[in-house]
């Protein structure tokens, strides 16, 4: 019997572009898996970079995309605590650009309050600003490991470099929970409002102030700089912007940051974290994932962490082509880019 068939954005071979076609759907899941239906999956900007470079990449065709929210279709031996028709959201190095999907067990539930398509704007970007901002060790600079609920960063100071983007708008809305007094966003002063309303408490104009004149500009330095931009410009800012002691969280990936660069930053007494965004990575950052499953609900309903604004492409799958050029040429600001895989025409 011929199995059955869904929808997926595949990327066929080295830099074969993204195309939509029929593939396999995933018969029934392998023990201490779930089969996930995708309702909602979330483009990054570093999809296109994942194609163009070949990152993560582990054979092909390859289907991208790493964010997904979806309900339980079926769960694996040994699987408990799920069952079917349980909303979860997930974040992975590819496989979200399908209808159906086989995944590991033991992501997070989508809180009530919370409807899917805000749920997929989470996975990633949230990860990749807690994982930088809480985790200790290597994975992060450790301003809240436990995530405590008492401020333990109370009258300290930061700036968020791309504070409008999906990841810095995770990044203001945590600093503000662990008691940052001064959070200044670097951004388009169009969202100056809307990043006052997570916690910005000022708003430098990226359009009136380059980066390179930023340090010139501030004329003060803070306790913690997040980078949610990454290159050369945006961490020499940071490193001169950072005072003595000071922490710096960068979403350019471990692997690029060479030794040259983390040495800048310790001969002035600073340090520099590159972040990778899956709990799993490290110790720390999987600790930090058990203490988050804990208190997200919490955070969620409380209104301490508000999920990005999206939008909706048309077409299904069918948007992701799309999304991804724009994500490409710098198109997209404020907003997170999700499609309906079971929209797809």
């Amino acid at each position: 019997m011929e199995s059955a068939k869904q929808l997926a954005v595949v990327i066929p071979s080295l830099r074969g572009g993204f195309h939509l076609m029929d593939i396999a759907r995933p018969s029934k899941p392998g023990p201490g898996k779930i089969l996930l239906k995708v309702m909602v999956a979330g483009l990054n900007p570093a999809d296109w970079k994942i194609h163009d470079y070949n990152i993560h990449i582990p054979g092909y065709p390859f289907v991208p995309g790493s964010d997904f929210a979806g309900t339980v279709e079926e769960v694996g031996e040994g699987v408990v605590g799920w069952q079917k028709g349980d909303r979860l959201m997930y974040s992975s190095s590819g496989g979200a650009f399908q209808q159906y999907a086989e995944i590991d067990a033991g992501d997070s539930q989508i809180p009530d309050n919370l409807s899917l398509e805000s749920a997929a704007t989470m996975p990633i970007a949230f990860a990749t600003a807690v994982i930088g901002l809480f985790a200790g060790g290597t994975s992060g600079i450790g301003i809240n490991p436990t995530i405590s609920w008492d401020k333990p960063c109370a009258g300290q100071s930061a700036l968020v470099i791309a504070g409008s983007s999906c990841v810095g708008q995770y990044a203001i809305q945590l600093l503000k929970f662990s008691g940052f007094t001064a959070i200044v966003a670097y951004a388009s002063s169009r969202h100056s409002e809307f990043l006052k309303s997570l916690g910005a408490t000022e708003v430098i104009d990226r359009n009136e102030v380059s980066l390179v004149d930023l340090p010139t500009y501030i004329k003060a330095t803070f306790d913690v700089v997040f980078d949610a931009l990454s290159g050369t410009d945006a961490l020499t800012a940071a490193r001169h912007l950072l005072a003595d002691g000071g922490k710096c969280a960068t979403v350019q990936p471990p692997t690029i940051l060479t030794p040259d660069l983390h040495g800048l930053f310790a001969k002035e007494n600073k340090k520099l974290a590159g972040i990778f965004a899956l709990y799993k990575s490290s110790p720390e950052s999987e600790a930090l994932g058990v203490a988050l499953r804990e208190n997200l609900g919490r955070l969620v309903n409380d209104g301490v962490i508000k999920p990005n604004r999206y939008e909706v492409l048309a077409g299904g799958l069918k948007g992701v082509i799309e999304g991804t050029e724009r994500h490409r040429q710098g198109k997209v600001s404020g907003v997170k880019l999700i499609v309906l895989p079971h929209a797809s025409e």
